[in-house]
């Protein structure tokens, strides 16, 4: 080891490489001493708080929590769709839709436990108009009186089942596209 000491003090030193041993080390050194200098002591103590590596986290949270999907179904028939490959089990849904040609959109949601809510163009009753109602989360409507209301009658581990409601009105015609957003 060189040392050159100069008046009060030393000016330089050569250490060689592990001969500093972390008991050696004061606490608190200031985390812009580290690496490049890029990272604030402020910033290092976010990671105090890890339980485990930071990507594995980081990678478990990621896009695995929503899912979006696009269904279509064509109206007139009653029963169960089951709606899978969410990969999860979804708390809740956004979706919004039309039948083909945009005779009435909507915009839907749904909370498992919770219940639905909908949301749809009343312009076939009504020029210029929406319509809220509770219980249903999508409707088809090809022309006033007929329509058909849809909501989630079941939550699994990688989907919805959703339940098509008996048919109001005797033309209910069309394939109504619907786009649904998953999440957990």
């Amino acid at each position: 080891m060189a040392i050159t000491i100069s008046g009060s003090g030393i000016v330089e030193a050569n250490i060689a490489d592990g001969a500093v041993s972390s008991d050696k080390l004061a606490t608190g050194i200031d985390a812009t001493k580290l690496a490049d200098g890029t990272v604030t002591s402020t910033e290092l103590q976010y990671i105090n708080t890890l339980a485990s590596n930071a990507q594995t986290q980081i990678s478990a949270a990621g896009p695995t929590d929503i899912y979006n999907k696009i269904v279509t179904r064509v109206l007139g028939t009653t029963g169960a769709q089951a709606i899978t490959g969410v990969g999860f089990a979804p708390k809740g849904y956004i979706v919004w839709g039309a039948i083909g040609g945009g005779t009435t959109s909507f915009f839907g949601t749904g909370i498992s436990g919770v219940g639905e809510i909908l949301m749809y163009d009343n312009n076939v009753q009504s020029a210029g108009t929406w319509a809220v109602t509770s219980g249903a989360s999508i409707i088809g409507r090809s022309s006033l009186g007929n329509q058909q209301y849809c909501n989630a009658s079941a939550y699994g581990v990688d989907g919805i089942t959703i339940n098509w409601q008996a048919v109001t009105g005797a033309s209910l015609t069309g394939t109504l596209t619907m786009h649904f957003f998953f999440y957990r």
